[in-house]
């Protein structure tokens, strides 16, 4: 009798060790949409009215409660109508010009997030409903040639202005935000992504600081990967559905 005690025990403990050390793997499919703005070289005119959409879809692969990782690809827009920054428009810009400018460019994005929820937080966890959460990523943006064109404003010499050239650049995102799970397979995050690129052009206007000679024949410009560049601002909101199991949640931890 005490051996097939004996014998329970150790089988009792090896299956909850197994499956706390699995710890409820689990892959989630969802779609986004997302409101944008372009921090540039351009002055808005409203904030608000800059904002532009982003859509797309993600896929996330909870290692843990805590840890994550997710991939997404979206399409989105990034536009503005306002004037030249006046550090600039005292370089380049015609005398008698206003400074007015804008610019819209599509654009293509893919990337990756890793992800540190702030709480233990599983779509199955019936305790646990909401976590804040925070994350860096690495994303690759690519933008088409523009055909629109800027509202030219009047440039002598500077800064470089080419609505037809496309621009294929690196981002770090950083963000912040919360999930929230609603039912037992699905849940909802909200976050907020400042995201640093490293290129200048994303406004079709590309490199503007620059310290001219008196000749005018040779200048200097300050933009390298850690000066002067874009960055872009995103509020965006996610729908996931559960539909991978690494293994299901232990009913005395659950």
């Amino acid at each position: 009798m005490i051996k097939i005690r004996v014998i329970f025990l150790l089988g009792w403990f090896l299956l909850m060790g197994e499956c706390i050390g699995q710890n409820k793997y689990t892959l989630d499919v969802g779609g986004f949409v997302s409101t944008n703005y372009l921090l540039g070289e351009v002055s808005s005119n409203s904030i608000l009215s800059a904002q532009r959409p982003k859509l797309g879809f993600a896929v996330r692969y909870n290692m843990k409660d805590r840890y994550c990782l997710q991939s997404h690809l979206g399409i989105g827009l990034l536009a503005d109508e306002g004037t030249i920054d006046r550090n600039i428009a005292k370089l380049g810009l015609d005398p008698n010009s206003d400074g007015a400018y804008s610019y819209d460019r599509y654009f293509l994005e893919i990337g990756g997030s890793w992800d540190f929820n702030w709480s233990s937080f599983a779509v199955e966890n019936r305790f646990n409903h909401f976590t804040f959460f925070s994350g860096i990523g690495v994303n690759f943006l690519y933008f088409p040639k523009n055909n629109h064109g800027p509202d030219n404003v009047g440039y002598v010499f500077s800064p470089e202005i080419d609505s037809e050239k496309s621009v294929f650049t690196m981002g770090i995102p950083v963000k912040f935000g919360g999930k929230w799970r609603f039912s037992n397979y699905r849940s909802l995050s909200v976050e907020f992504i400042a995201q640093k690129l490293f290129s200048d052009a994303v406004d079709n206007i590309d490199d503007p600081y620059k310290i001219l000679a008196d000749n005018y024949s040779t200048s200097f410009h300050a933009n390298d990967m850690m000066h002067n560049n874009d960055w872009i601002f995103e509020l965006k909101i996610s729908l996931f559905f559960q539909v991978y199991h690494g293994c299901r949640a232990c009913p005395g931890f659950n």
